[in-house]
């Protein structure tokens, strides 16, 4: 990078200042992360509360993505006071643990000797 094309961005997620080059903003085809975030950390995070604000993901969801990049509660008191609002509501509640679910399993009808005679279960009528 050219010192002529150096500048400086803040980090849309933490505020920190870094260096930017033009070149970032030169491509159509996407957004690159460089010009958005400091770290690609962050830009992971910028994507996951964007999936928040479309109601693309659950808060529960937010929160497992977030600590599969090593993001916790803890983390989010040095990130902008915007960007902490909108992460505290996904560490503030407790998350339910998915029970699972029993389905109740029907045995099959007792095979007949005969392949001709179907059998059906027959309910009491009482």
């Amino acid at each position: 990078m050219a010192k002529s094309q150096t500048r400086y961005l803040a980090c849309i997620i933490c505020g920190k200042k870094y260096a930017g080059c033009r070149s970032c903003d030169d491509a159509t085809s996407y957004k690159a992360w460089r010009s958005l975030c400091d770290t690609p950390q962050h830009f992971q995070i910028y994507r996951i509360i964007q999936e928040l604000n479309l109601n693309a993901i659950t808060l529960s969801e937010a929160k497992e993505m977030l600590s599969r990049i090593g993001v916790y509660k803890k983390d989010i008191d040095s990130l902008l006071p915007s960007v902490k609002a909108i992460l505290e509501p996904v560490f503030a509640r407790k998350q339910k643990v998915k029970e699972p679910v029993k389905v109740p399993v029907e045995k099959p009808a007792e095979e007949s000797a005969d392949p001709e005679v179907l059998s059906f279960p027959i309910e009491n009528e009482e």
